[in-house]
């Protein structure tokens, strides 16, 4: 897998196992296949212009965030470039999908959640992607971890489309020494947790 040209700063695994997207300092992803008996690199995915941070893999949809403070969404079978979420004002940190949405997590303090569909919105309403910009942290924001709300929280009418519940929660992590959560509904901070005396870079739950 030498196929980049500097070195790789993230990576991950489609659904399946069949397929490594690797992330790099060179600004590009390359997927790659990891079943077939010779490594192939099945497509190189060109358009940021700053070194990738992360990458994710959905369906048939590979996320990349970079320090070019923008999020792409590409088409893995054609390796075109879909979408360009822009809307942070520094190098992504995170990015973490949930099916119909993406939470980015940005040196910029802030964390977004984002339209992980962005068929319907039309031309020049691009910025709408963007539902919620999560503001608090006094540094750049690292780890997120999603919690959604119970499933027996009561009667909800079905409704077309991204839905968010009452109960769904966001979790992040930041330089700044505390974790904070919030509600994915309202975008307001629910609780601090402070005690650090460093960044916080990783988290888990239960």
């Amino acid at each position: 897998m030498a196929d980049h040209e500097e070195s790789i700063n993230c990576m991950c695994l489609s659904e399946d196992g069949s397929m490594l997207v690797t992330g790099s300092e060179d600004a590009t992803a390359r997927m790659w296949a990891t079943k077939t008996e010779e490594t192939e690199c099945l497509g190189v995915l060109r358009g940021h212009s700053s070194y990738i941070n992360c990458v994710g893999v959905h369906d048939t949809f590979v996320i990349t965030g970079g320090a070019d403070s923008t999020i792409r969404k590409w088409d893995m079978t054609t390796c075109e470039c879909l979408f360009v979420y822009e809307g942070h004002t520094s190098r992504i940190q995170k990015i973490l999908m949930t099916g119909d949405f993406i939470f980015s997590s940005s040196f910029d303090k802030t964390c977004k959640a984002w339209l992980f569909d962005v068929s319907e919105l039309g031309e020049g309403n691009e910025e709408r992607a963007c539902i919620r910009t999560f503001k608090g942290h006094g540094k750049g924001v690292y780890p997120m971890i999603f919690i959604p709300a119970a499933d027996d929280l009561g009667d909800e009418e079905e409704t077309e489309g991204p839905n968010i519940r009452p109960g769904d929660i966001l979790i992040t992590g930041s330089a700044d020494m505390t974790a904070r959560s919030w509600s994915f509904e309202s975008g307001g901070c629910l609780k601090q947790f402070r005690g650090h005396t460093g960044a916080i870079t990783t988290m888990a739950t239960d």
